[in-house]
């Protein structure tokens, strides 16, 4: 018979908890969706995001209630220690994953259950099941934490951990020590992207601002997609810094594959010309560059939770960044799953490089004519682009790529052209080391360019995404200049993030500086996806990025940004 009466306060549990009070409350008062605003959970914080801490605060005492309720009738129904313990576990189960979302739409909503286990240790602490100075203690330490740290998730997993310490070292009955272990492990576990975002200095801190989705407000949110190009790029990350030489290198490989997308990062402090601000939220995919050209379905896959991530954090568009932006029909794929708007950032990408060919042609021009020039990539669409442009303006010309019979190719139509200029061709970089100006605009994941294949003196132009040159060069070879083709500095004097993205301080790819335009102009419809590259957004987007005060880079990098 007990046994019935435990079943039963279980499912009571369960069914109590099942009900989205957060959900309902901001439905009746606001007439909205919570779960399409803010980070989309519909627990006490972000109803506070959405709908102010009035409505918050009568969501906590409703969300307590679940756990509290379920445990006194348990009591009631005498299902003895295990029964009201399984009631208030029902209850934290129930408010996590919601029957209600399930039967609805086929899916659970986002909840982590700290309130409803709240209730339940106010209920065992009422029936007398566990000392008062228990739930004082949870209590204590729970605001102490908050108070000093100011992170709600920090303060909910402590207050846990002083639950389950608290009912070991004190005379209880196991059922509710047991409890406390598993509902400790349990708010740890809703709480993992949170624990890790406090590892990385990301997590946000109670009464903080922050741009929700779909709301108004004077900052607005956009999300983009980075990945490791190498190992060492996988431990920049303050929460796996620790493992760096740790893990044997196949390992750490193979576990790449399983691990999801994260938040890594948040640049802080865009402040365009006209006054508004933006954020982006750095979401890292722990994929490297070979594994994501090897398995392009596995790519997608984490291309799609990553936007879901975004949408989750409040961000109203995502950009695919290196290799992750010709993944799933370069974006097309990955859209068709997404709940908000991708962009692979090829139209600001394509504008940036133009300009930053055009000025550096200008600056340049007396040189052109006098010094050998050499395009790496010329068997590409890119680099054959840039021989075309400036093959009236040289009169020397090297053509490297990997296909010498297209490099051939190339080279006779560029004669046919242009009589006068000079042209070799080699499939080799070791021809560079007569260039005095190159240009390098390969799909090489590895570079290609080294120290050894460099002039004294000469100055490299660098579409490459990634670089082409190799890092070593900046710090082996003073003599040479690099400059980062595709690169755009953010407007904002105060701009703040942790991550090396390798462009310099301040400096972004232009597919990230194209998302974050979409965002702050809301232009939705001017996403960058597939092969087509319209003209008129190009122009767009370097009409926006000029207005906004997104400036094209066209000097070498720095020294010290080498070598940091």
């Amino acid at each position: 018979m007990q046994a019935l009466s435990i079943a039963a306060a279980a499912l009571l549990g369960y069914l109590a908890g099942s009900i989205p009070f957060g959900y309902l409350l901001v439905k009746a008062l606001r007439g909205i969706d919570i779960r399409d605003y803010g980070s989309h959970n519909i627990g006490v914080s972000n109803v506070a995001r959405v709908a102010g801490k009035g409505t918050a605060v009568l969501c906590l005492v409703l969300d307590a209630g679940k756990g509290l309720i379920p445990v006194l009738l348990a009591q009631r129904m005498g299902a003895g220690p295990w029964g009201l313990v399984l009631a208030g576990t029902g209850a934290c189960v129930g408010h996590a994953y919601s029957l209600v979302f399930l039967l609805k739409e086929g899916r659970f909503s986002r909840g982590k259950a700290v309130a409803s286990g709240l209730g339940a240790v106010i209920g065992f602490s009422l029936l007398g099941a566990i000392p008062a100075g228990v739930l004082g203690a949870v209590l204590l330490v729970w605001a102490t934490c908050l108070g000093l740290f100011r992170f709600m998730s920090l303060a909910s997993m402590a207050g846990a951990a002083a639950f389950a310490v608290a009912v070991w070292v004190t005379p209880v009955d196991l059922a509710y020590r047991v409890f406390g272990t598993v509902i400790f492990l349990f708010i740890v576990w809703k709480h993992k992207e949170n624990l890790g975002r406090l590892i990385d200095g990301t997590e946000v801190r109670g009464g903080e601002k922050v741009p929700l989705a779909n709301i108004d407000g004077d900052e607005v949110a956009c999300a983009f997609v980075i990945h490791p190009f190498e190992m060492a790029d996988c431990f920049k990350s303050r929460r796996f810094r620790l493992l760096a030489g740790w893990l044997p290198t196949g390992i750490t490989r193979r576990l790449l594959r399983y691990v999801r997308p994260m938040k890594n990062d948040v640049i802080t402090g865009i402040t365009t010309r006209d006054g508004r601000r933006a954020r982006v939220y750095l979401i890292g995919v722990p994929l490297l560059a070979e594994q994501i050209k090897k398995d392009e379905a596995l790519a997608v896959k984490r291309a799609i939770q990553a936007a879901e991530l975004a949408h989750h954090l409040g961000a109203s568009v995502i950009g695919l960044g290196a290799f992750m932006s010709v993944v799933g029909e370069k974006g097309a794929a990955v859209q068709r799953h997404s709940p908000i708007p991708v962009t692979n950032g090829g139209s600001l990408t394509a504008g940036s490089v133009r300009l930053g060919l055009q000025a550096l042609t200008e600056r340049l021009s007396d040189q052109l004519g006098t010094s050998t020039v050499a395009v790496v990539g010329a068997n590409g669409v890119v680099g054959f682009k840039i021989c075309r442009d400036l093959a009236p303006a040289m009169r020397r010309l090297i053509l490297v790529g990997t296909n010498l019979e297209r490099l051939e190719s190339g080279a006779k139509l560029l004669r046919k052209v242009n009589p006068l200029l000079e042209i070799t061709t080699s499939v080799s970089c070791d021809a560079l080391v007569d260039a005095d100006l190159i240009f390098s605009a390969t799909s090489d994941p590895n570079a290609v360019i080294f120290s050894r294949h460099l002039k004294e003196g000469a100055l490299v132009f660098d579409l490459g995404r990634p670089a082409d040159v190799d890092p070593a060069v900046l710090r082996e070879r003073p003599d040479v200049k690099v400059i980062p083709g595709g690169t755009i500095r953010m407007p904002g004097e105060h701009v703040k993030y942790h991550i090396d993205l390798g462009f310099g301080p301040g400096n972004i790819p232009a597919c990230l500086a194209e998302t974050i335009i979409i965002a702050l102009e809301r232009a939705y419809d001017r996403v960058t996806l597939g092969d087509g590259t319209s003209a008129e957004n190009v122009e767009y987007f370097v009409r926006k990025a000029e207005e906004l005060g997104f400036d094209v880079v066209a000097e070498p990098y720095s020294r010290e940004v080498a070598t940091a």
